[in-house]
């Protein structure tokens, strides 16, 4: 394998007559027999190398085997480092990278730190108050809160655990990885920041980025269901990177607009500030019925003049634009299943009948494709991770360019990558621009001074000349717990139980684990369930408990706070919780 999709690999010899081939087994999708029975095509990639056995059955009854090439890493049926065809929007280019889906992708989270794909935004409008899940007031009509396989809910409102009714919007069926927008029920609403749907999102600024001349694509199917029409908003987004965001960025769609919701239109924004003008004409119909549930391979070929719409090999239209007007700068696409209210469309009941239905957005794979004779560029040395404690500075000293891409002349982008809310810099105004404000950087050199919480910062860092493509070297900094909250913990008549959960601050490296010991006679402690705990009759001697936090990956810190019984005081409530600690200071907003 690692010719062009649905192309032979072989005609098979040795039928007699009339004899056909009738099946074939294993049923993997990487190969498929002709319409005419007698010879073997390509299909899906094969991600597996040396070779593949299969077993063909005639339409006599008889069996053989058959051992096909893997297609040494191809991906839609071309081989890496393969030269595009002749003829089409890929000649010229090389392919470089990509990834299929034959099992769920690895995602960034505490136990990933390099996981290839971001289930959260690649950009961010602090005007709009965009999080790293959501658009809040105003919000650029977006409904939904963009949920992953491994998110505890919106400033940790599960506690630690990955939310278990929300696997459905982000997982793989056969061969393809699923994103999904559907209505929250009620339980669900109340771990997000108060939207009606859950959405999906994913990004490659961690894995697949190019400069221009490049091509980024996905092979995407799109099945809009009973919710056609009623605002469903599927795109295949890019833009650059250094910093992932809004603020001064090229932003190039395909993406169902107000005037077609049953297909994707082309839409490019130059944005500066904060704010948008539009590249070009937008929103034409330049490709009608993308939602009839076929599939397409859908994408853009980015030239330094301007930028190209791809559907399935050819070029449906262009634009002219500077592309190195903000900077030079590499690209990373984004695909998102959302629901957006542009034209009054939106019917939360419709959605809602819909059920666990909603609104899919299906993709095969990514590609990623380089100019013929440029370099696909990888990280030759990786940069260490640097764990600190809370309320400390710390550095990290990067390989120079030529050492960690083998060139000093490739042009750099350097950036924290926004993932949480609770991360450090996060905050529900939008996060940061670049780098947050207590990161700097001189030469290769990044110090980290006193971050404003704990968690840990994705940092991605590309290098790559015009018309190459670049795997980033990724590194984390992952800040150490802080315990909060005063010096006592009172118990009174009325209150008998305090919960160290909120307490115990680990920023976005969650689960975390709280430990208690020294407690006084009449007090215990459940690590399951964070709560202290006074039986409402003993005297409590005034003590020293010794609490220690732990976050998800073994950083530690310990404190003590003396546990009282007192009476007539004011206790301090955030949310309704005593002694809780909102770590995203959402209810001073």
């Amino acid at each position: 394998m690692g010719a062009a999709e649905n192309s032979s690999i072989a005609a098979i010899t040795g039928l007699t007559g009339d004899e056909l081939l009738s099946c074939i087994a294993l049923n993997d999708g990487r190969v498929a027999l002709s319409m005419d029975r007698r010879s073997l095509l390509v299909r899906l990639t094969a991600s597996a190398v040396g070779t593949v056995a299969y077993t063909l059955t005639t339409s006599t009854n008889r069996t053989f085997s058959i051992a096909v090439p893997a297609n040494n890493g191809g991906i839609g049926g071309v081989a890496i480092n393969a030269a595009g065809a002749a003829g089409t929007a890929y000649e010229g280019y090389s392919l470089s990278d990509g990834m299929t889906f034959a099992s769920m992708p690895s995602f960034v989270s505490s136990a990933a730190p390099k996981g290839d794909l971001f289930d959260t935004r690649g950009y961010l409008l602090p005007a709009a108050v965009q999080t790293p899940r959501s658009a809040g007031a105003g919000g650029l009509t977006l409904k939904g809160y963009d949920v992953g396989p491994t998110h505890q809910g919106y400033l940790d409102a599960n506690r630690g655990q990955p939310v278990a009714s929300w696997q459905d919007l982000i997982a793989t069926e056969g061969s393809a990885l699923v994103l999904k927008s559907r209505a929250a029920s009620v339980q669900e609403k109340a771990l997000t920041d108060g939207k009606d749907i859950l959405s999906a999102m994913i990004h490659t600024g961690g894995r697949l980025v190019c400069r221009p001349p490049c091509i980024l694509e996905a092979r995407i199917r799109l099945e809009a269901g009973a919710v056609m029409n009623k605002a469903w908003h599927p795109t295949l987004w890019l833009q650059l990177m250094g910093a992932a965001n809004s603020q001064s960025n090229i932003e190039i769609d395909w993406e169902a607009n107000d005037a077609f919701p049953q297909t994707l239109a082309p839409n490019g924004q130059n944005w500066t500030g904060g704010l948008s003008t539009s590249i070009g004409s937008n929103g034409a119909n330049d490709k009608p019925g993308l939602m009839d549930g076929g599939w397409y391979n859908v994408g853009f070929r980015l030239r330094e003049d301007g930028f190209d719409y791809l559907i399935d090999g050819a070029i449906i239209t262009s634009k002219v634009f500077n592309m190195r007007s903000k900077g030079d700068r590499a690209a990373y696409l984004m695909l998102t299943n959302h629901v957006a209210d542009f034209v009054g469309q939106y019917s939360l009941p419709a959605w809602t009948a819909a059920g666990a239905t909603g609104a899919r957005s299906s993709i095969e794979w990514l590609r990623m494709w380089r100019q013929a004779g440029t370099t696909h560029r990888k990280p030759l040395v990786e940069t260490a991770d640097l764990k600190m404690a809370f309320g400390t500075t710390a550095s990290r000293t990067m390989p120079s360019l030529a050492d960690q891409f083998g060139d000093a002349t490739v042009a750099e982008t350097f950036e924290a990558l926004v993932h949480d809310v609770l991360a450090p810099g996060g905050n529900t105004d939008g996060g940061w621009t670049g780098l947050p404000s207590f990161v700097t950087r001189v030469g290769d050199t990044v110090t980290i001074a006193n971050p404003d919480k704990p968690g840990r910062l994705y940092f991605a860092r590309v290098g790559a000349k015009a018309g190459e493509t670049c795997r980033p070297a990724r590194w984390v900094c992952d800040v150490g717990p802080n315990l909060r909250g005063g010096p006592e913990l009172n118990f009174t008549t009325g209150v008998t139980q305090i919960d160290l959960y909120p307490m115990a601050d680990v920023g976005d490296l969650l689960p975390k684990r709280v430990a208690v010991s020294n407690l006084p006679a009449g007090v215990t402690y459940n690590p399951a369930t964070f709560l202290l705990t006074w039986n409402g009759v003993t005297a409590i001697t005034p003590t020293a408990a010794l609490i220690t936090v732990t976050n998800a990956v073994s950083q530690v810190v310990s404190g003590t706070k003396t546990l009282k019984l007192v009476s007539n005081i004011a206790l301090p409530v955030v949310d309704g919780l005593v002694y809780s600690i909102d770590p995203g200071d959402a209810a001073k907003r």
